[in-house]
């Protein structure tokens, strides 16, 4: 069974392209909160958690994608978790981040048909 993030991809691409960053943050919040229910974290600023999202936090398998926002620019890294626990970690390129985390989706979409259809929905919108 494969699956074909691709449309995916494009929007992010597009999106990526935006000179706001918090832009693309709010877009990948959204989207990955309606195709991963549970295993995204998103944070907000301003008063009361109401304002832009500074930070999206995605749990998937042994990993934890997280992005944020610092000083008007993003900043993406991949974690290596055992039982929770950080072991490791790398500081990506935001499309680095991008093509890592659909990777990692395929893979675990072989697995499960869970995950298969997180990418539909992430792909679909």
């Amino acid at each position: 069974m494969s699956y074909e993030p691709s449309a995916f991809d494009l929007a992010a691409a597009v999106v990526r392209r935006a000179s706001d960053p918090n832009e693309l943050l709010g877009y990948l919040a959204t989207k990955f909160q309606a195709a991963l229910p549970g295993q995204v974290r998103v944070e907000r600023g301003g008063f009361l958690g109401r304002g832009p999202v500074r930070l999206v936090d995605v749990a998937l398998g042994d990993y934890r994608y997280s992005m944020e926002v610092q000083r008007n620019m993003l900043q993406a890294r991949r974690a290596k978790t055992v039982r929770g626990v950080e072991i490791s970690h790398e500081d990506l390129t935001v499309d680095h981040w991008v093509r890592e985390l659909t990777g990692e989706l395929e893979a675990l979409a072989e697995q499960s048909e869970v995950y298969g259809e997180a990418i539909k929905r992430l792909a679909l919108g």
